[in-house]
């Protein structure tokens, strides 16, 4: 059976939260064009002058939370995390809030990466990568993992798990978008 999206969990135990999710293929060639072109407009220059864990142009960490081209990127990314609770915790009674904290664009151009580091205080973090032209891995050291980043595809995982970014090899270069998520159990049902 084909899904919708292709989907994939990266784990070492099907007990806990302690995975990345990933999920490929979400938006379709227009709206992944408005995000292309919005995200390349506004990491022109970099906004954090490299003093972060990304080394490359970023946007500052609050620069697309009200920026209504991204809030059908936001509506997706909560549905798939809230599915994902949902799934692995049939204790929860409520309805999880979910709310993005962060978010922001960043552009890699050849020879650049992010370095080893989490989100810590973040219920969940995330990529979505946008367009990707070369075999750039995101790293989980703690699970073992890497992945080859896909364009069109998003990767949630919990706050606290260490993750970066092999150095981009491709002369086009790589656009992604960032953000932290925090959750709240929400009203009883």
């Amino acid at each position: 059976m084909d899904l919708a999206f292709n989907t994939k969990v990266i784990q070492h135990s099907n007990q806990g939260h302690y995975g990345v999710y990933i999920f490929e293929n979400l938006f379709t060639n227009e709206y992944l064009n408005i995000l292309l072109n919005k995200t390349l407009e506004l990491t022109e220059v970099d906004s954090m002058n490299r003093k972060t864990n990304v080394k490359a142009n970023m946007t500052n960490y609050q620069a697309l939370i009200n920026d209504k081209d991204f809030f059908i990127f936001m509506d997706k990314t909560k549905s798939f995390l809230k599915t994902c609770i949902m799934l692995r915790t049939p204790h929860w009674r409520n309805d999880p809030a979910i709310e993005f904290v962060d978010c922001w664009g960043m552009q890699f151009k050849k020879g650049e990466s992010t370095a080893v580091h989490t989100h810590i205080g973040q219920f969940y973090s995330g990529v979505f990568c946008i367009r990707s032209e070369d075999e750039t891995k995101i790293v989980f050291p703690d699970l073992g993992h890497a992945e080859t980043i896909k364009s069109n595809t998003l990767y949630l995982f919990p706050g606290i798990m260490p993750h970066f970014t092999t150095e981009y090899t491709a002369e086009i270069p790589r656009v992604a978008l960032a953000f932290n998520i925090k959750i709240n159990q929400g009203e009883k049902k």
